[in-house]
Protein backbone atom coordinates (compact mmCIF):
# COMPACT_ATOMS: atom_id res chain seq x y z
CA UNK A 1 0.00 0.00 0.00
CA UNK A 2 1.32 3.42 -0.98
CA UNK A 3 0.60 6.04 1.65
CA UNK A 4 0.03 9.69 0.94
CA UNK A 5 2.99 12.03 1.18
CA UNK A 6 3.81 15.32 -0.61
CA UNK A 7 5.12 14.92 -4.15
CA UNK A 8 3.97 11.32 -4.61
CA UNK A 9 2.25 12.08 -7.93
CA UNK A 10 5.29 13.90 -9.33
CA UNK A 11 6.00 17.41 -10.54
CA UNK A 12 3.57 19.30 -12.73
CA UNK A 13 4.82 19.57 -16.36
CA UNK A 14 4.29 23.34 -16.39
CA UNK A 15 2.37 26.23 -14.86
CA UNK A 16 -1.22 25.26 -13.97
CA UNK A 17 -3.79 26.45 -16.49
CA UNK A 18 -7.10 25.93 -14.68
CA UNK A 19 -8.75 24.96 -11.39
CA UNK A 20 -11.24 22.30 -10.31
CA UNK A 21 -13.41 22.75 -7.22
CA UNK A 22 -14.57 19.42 -5.78
CA UNK A 23 -17.09 18.40 -3.14
CA UNK A 24 -15.95 15.69 -0.76
CA UNK A 25 -18.32 12.95 0.43
CA UNK A 26 -17.68 13.81 4.06
CA UNK A 27 -19.89 14.20 7.10
CA UNK A 28 -19.98 17.26 9.35
CA UNK A 29 -16.91 15.80 11.09
CA UNK A 30 -14.86 15.62 7.88
CA UNK A 31 -13.17 18.96 8.48
CA UNK A 32 -9.69 20.18 7.55
CA UNK A 33 -8.10 18.81 10.74
CA UNK A 34 -9.68 15.42 10.01
CA UNK A 35 -8.10 15.27 6.55
CA UNK A 36 -4.76 16.32 7.99
CA UNK A 37 -4.77 13.19 10.12
CA UNK A 38 -6.48 10.91 7.60
CA UNK A 39 -4.44 11.55 4.44
CA UNK A 40 -1.13 10.11 5.75
CA UNK A 41 -2.91 6.75 6.09
CA UNK A 42 -4.77 7.03 2.81
CA UNK A 43 -3.83 5.24 -0.42
CA UNK A 44 -2.78 8.15 -2.61
CA UNK A 45 -3.80 6.36 -5.81
CA UNK A 46 -7.40 6.43 -4.60
CA UNK A 47 -7.31 10.20 -4.92
CA UNK A 48 -6.38 13.40 -3.14
CA UNK A 49 -6.68 17.13 -3.84
CA UNK A 50 -4.21 19.93 -3.26
CA UNK A 51 -6.34 21.78 -0.68
CA UNK A 52 -9.05 20.81 1.81
CA UNK A 53 -11.19 23.59 3.29
CA UNK A 54 -13.87 23.25 5.97
CA UNK A 55 -15.41 25.21 8.83
CA UNK A 56 -12.21 24.86 10.89
CA UNK A 57 -9.92 26.25 8.18
CA UNK A 58 -7.59 24.95 5.50
CA UNK A 59 -5.25 21.99 5.04
CA UNK A 60 -2.80 22.15 2.12
CA UNK A 61 -2.18 18.50 1.25
CA UNK A 62 0.44 19.10 -1.45
CA UNK A 63 2.32 21.90 -3.14
CA UNK A 64 0.69 23.47 -6.21
CA UNK A 65 3.81 22.70 -8.24
CA UNK A 66 3.07 18.99 -7.77
CA UNK A 67 0.42 16.89 -9.48
CA UNK A 68 -2.55 15.72 -7.41
CA UNK A 69 -4.62 12.66 -8.31
CA UNK A 70 -8.00 14.34 -7.98
CA UNK A 71 -9.93 14.08 -11.25
CA UNK A 72 -9.58 10.58 -12.70
CA UNK A 73 -8.11 12.21 -15.80
CA UNK A 74 -4.38 12.54 -16.50
CA UNK A 75 -4.70 15.88 -18.32
CA UNK A 76 -6.72 17.48 -15.53
CA UNK A 77 -4.43 16.02 -12.87
CA UNK A 78 -1.38 17.50 -14.56
CA UNK A 79 -2.70 20.97 -15.35
CA UNK A 80 -5.40 21.78 -12.77
CA UNK A 81 -5.14 23.04 -9.22
CA UNK A 82 -7.69 21.31 -6.99
CA UNK A 83 -9.77 22.13 -3.92
CA UNK A 84 -12.18 20.06 -1.84
CA UNK A 85 -15.20 21.81 -0.33
CA UNK A 86 -15.47 19.61 2.76
CA UNK A 87 -18.40 18.44 4.91
CA UNK A 88 -20.63 18.18 1.82
CA UNK A 89 -22.73 15.32 3.23
CA UNK A 90 -23.31 16.75 6.70
CA UNK A 91 -23.38 20.55 6.66
CA UNK A 92 -26.51 22.64 6.30
CA UNK A 93 -26.90 24.66 3.11
CA UNK A 94 -25.76 27.81 4.92
CA UNK A 95 -22.74 26.04 6.45
CA UNK A 96 -21.76 24.51 3.13
CA UNK A 97 -22.06 27.80 1.25
CA UNK A 98 -19.87 29.45 3.91
CA UNK A 99 -17.20 26.82 3.22
CA UNK A 100 -17.60 27.43 -0.52
CA UNK A 101 -16.91 31.12 0.12
CA UNK A 102 -13.68 30.24 1.95
CA UNK A 103 -12.70 28.07 -1.04
CA UNK A 104 -13.44 30.89 -3.49
CA UNK A 105 -11.16 33.20 -1.51
CA UNK A 106 -8.33 30.66 -1.55
CA UNK A 107 -8.83 29.88 -5.25
CA UNK A 108 -8.72 33.62 -6.03
CA UNK A 109 -5.34 33.96 -4.31
CA UNK A 110 -3.94 31.02 -6.28
CA UNK A 111 -5.32 32.25 -9.59
CA UNK A 112 -3.78 35.67 -9.01
CA UNK A 113 -0.45 33.99 -8.21
CA UNK A 114 -0.46 32.07 -11.50
CA UNK A 115 -1.95 34.86 -13.63
CA UNK A 116 -5.25 33.10 -14.29
CA UNK A 117 -8.53 34.94 -14.93
CA UNK A 118 -11.70 33.15 -13.72
CA UNK A 119 -13.89 32.13 -16.66
CA UNK A 120 -15.43 28.97 -18.07
CA UNK A 121 -12.09 27.81 -19.46
CA UNK A 122 -10.17 28.22 -16.21
CA UNK A 123 -12.82 27.16 -13.66
CA UNK A 124 -13.98 23.60 -14.37
CA UNK A 125 -16.01 20.81 -12.77
CA UNK A 126 -14.83 17.30 -11.90
CA UNK A 127 -17.74 15.76 -13.82
CA UNK A 128 -16.38 17.31 -17.03
CA UNK A 129 -13.40 14.94 -16.85
CA UNK A 130 -14.74 11.69 -15.43
CA UNK A 131 -17.99 9.84 -14.65
CA UNK A 132 -18.83 11.27 -11.22
CA UNK A 133 -21.49 13.24 -9.37
CA UNK A 134 -18.82 15.62 -8.06
CA UNK A 135 -19.42 18.42 -7.19
CA UNK A 136 -22.73 16.90 -6.05
CA UNK A 137 -23.73 19.41 -3.34
CA UNK A 138 -22.74 22.49 -5.33
CA UNK A 139 -24.54 20.96 -8.32
CA UNK A 140 -27.79 20.61 -6.37
CA UNK A 141 -27.56 24.07 -4.83
CA UNK A 142 -26.46 26.15 -7.81
CA UNK A 143 -28.37 25.13 -10.91
CA UNK A 144 -27.74 21.42 -11.70
CA UNK A 145 -26.05 22.32 -14.99
CA UNK A 146 -22.40 22.69 -16.01
CA UNK A 147 -22.60 26.36 -17.00
CA UNK A 148 -24.77 27.35 -14.04
CA UNK A 149 -22.41 25.85 -11.47
CA UNK A 150 -19.36 27.19 -13.31
CA UNK A 151 -20.86 30.67 -13.33
CA UNK A 152 -21.61 30.46 -9.60
CA UNK A 153 -18.01 29.47 -8.89
CA UNK A 154 -16.67 32.17 -11.23
CA UNK A 155 -18.75 34.90 -9.62
CA UNK A 156 -17.64 33.74 -6.17
CA UNK A 157 -13.96 33.76 -7.11
CA UNK A 158 -14.17 37.17 -8.80
CA UNK A 159 -15.34 38.76 -5.56
CA UNK A 160 -11.90 38.08 -4.11
CA UNK A 161 -9.77 38.82 -7.19
CA UNK A 162 -9.63 42.60 -6.69
CA UNK A 163 -9.76 45.50 -9.11
CA UNK A 164 -7.17 44.06 -11.49
CA UNK A 165 -9.43 41.11 -12.33
CA UNK A 166 -12.48 43.35 -12.69
CA UNK A 167 -10.62 45.54 -15.16
CA UNK A 168 -9.54 42.51 -17.18
CA UNK A 169 -13.15 41.36 -17.32
CA UNK A 170 -14.36 44.75 -18.52
CA UNK A 171 -11.72 44.73 -21.26
CA UNK A 172 -12.52 41.19 -22.38
CA UNK A 173 -16.26 41.08 -22.97
CA UNK A 174 -16.17 38.40 -25.66
CA UNK A 175 -19.63 36.92 -25.17
CA UNK A 176 -18.49 34.51 -22.45
CA UNK A 177 -20.87 35.06 -19.56
CA UNK A 178 -18.08 34.39 -17.11
CA UNK A 179 -16.18 37.39 -18.51
CA UNK A 180 -18.84 40.08 -18.06
CA UNK A 181 -19.53 42.12 -14.93
CA UNK A 182 -23.32 41.91 -14.70
CA UNK A 183 -25.77 43.31 -12.18
CA UNK A 184 -29.52 43.38 -11.63
CA UNK A 185 -31.79 46.43 -11.67
CA UNK A 186 -35.08 46.39 -9.78
CA UNK A 187 -37.64 49.06 -10.72
CA UNK A 188 -39.23 49.93 -7.41
CA UNK A 189 -42.37 51.47 -8.89
CA UNK A 190 -43.49 48.53 -11.07
CA UNK A 191 -41.39 45.61 -9.68
CA UNK A 192 -39.76 44.87 -13.04
CA UNK A 193 -36.29 43.30 -13.09
CA UNK A 194 -33.54 43.87 -15.63
CA UNK A 195 -30.08 42.47 -16.29
CA UNK A 196 -27.41 45.03 -17.18
CA UNK A 197 -23.73 45.16 -18.05
CA UNK A 198 -23.64 48.93 -17.56
CA UNK A 199 -23.84 49.68 -21.27
CA UNK A 200 -26.65 47.26 -22.21
CA UNK A 201 -29.87 46.17 -20.53
CA UNK A 202 -32.40 43.34 -20.97
CA UNK A 203 -35.75 42.75 -19.31
CA UNK A 204 -36.03 39.53 -17.29
CA UNK A 205 -39.33 37.90 -18.19
CA UNK A 206 -39.45 34.74 -16.06
CA UNK A 207 -39.02 34.11 -12.34
CA UNK A 208 -36.85 31.09 -13.13
CA UNK A 209 -34.27 33.22 -14.92
CA UNK A 210 -34.48 35.87 -12.21
CA UNK A 211 -33.92 33.24 -9.53
CA UNK A 212 -30.80 32.01 -11.35
CA UNK A 213 -29.28 35.50 -11.42
CA UNK A 214 -30.32 36.27 -7.83
CA UNK A 215 -29.57 32.99 -6.07
CA UNK A 216 -27.31 31.21 -8.56
CA UNK A 217 -24.89 33.94 -9.60
CA UNK A 218 -25.81 36.18 -6.65
CA UNK A 219 -25.48 39.30 -8.78
CA UNK A 220 -25.51 42.72 -7.09
CA UNK A 221 -28.75 44.71 -7.24
CA UNK A 222 -29.40 48.37 -8.01
CA UNK A 223 -32.81 49.97 -7.38
CA UNK A 224 -34.24 52.59 -9.77
CA UNK A 225 -37.53 54.04 -11.00
CA UNK A 226 -38.71 52.97 -14.46
CA UNK A 227 -38.52 56.54 -15.76
CA UNK A 228 -34.87 56.79 -14.71
CA UNK A 229 -34.14 53.52 -16.46
CA UNK A 230 -35.93 54.60 -19.65
CA UNK A 231 -33.96 57.85 -19.69
CA UNK A 232 -30.67 56.02 -19.21
CA UNK A 233 -31.08 53.18 -21.72
CA UNK A 234 -34.05 54.19 -23.92
CA UNK A 235 -37.59 52.84 -23.89
CA UNK A 236 -36.93 50.38 -26.71
CA UNK A 237 -34.19 48.71 -24.65
CA UNK A 238 -36.34 48.49 -21.51
CA UNK A 239 -39.46 47.25 -23.32
CA UNK A 240 -40.87 44.32 -21.27
CA UNK A 241 -41.85 42.52 -24.48
CA UNK A 242 -38.16 42.17 -25.32
CA UNK A 243 -37.09 38.66 -24.30
CA UNK A 244 -33.92 38.34 -22.17
CA UNK A 245 -32.71 35.58 -24.50
CA UNK A 246 -32.76 37.85 -27.55
CA UNK A 247 -30.38 40.58 -28.61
Amino acid sequence: MTLFYPGIAGKRPGKPTFVIIHNDAGSINACASYYKGWLPNHEAELGFAHVYIAKDGKYQADDFDNIAWHSGNSFANEWALSWEVCQSMGASDAEFEAVEEAVFQDVAAAMKKYGLTPNRETVRLHKEYSATDCPHRSWALHGSAINAVQDYFIAGIKKYMGTDSAQKSNNNQSGNQGEINMYLINCKDNKRWYLSTGSEIKYIKTTRVLNFYQNGLKLPVDVMFQKELDNEFGKSATDPNRDISKG
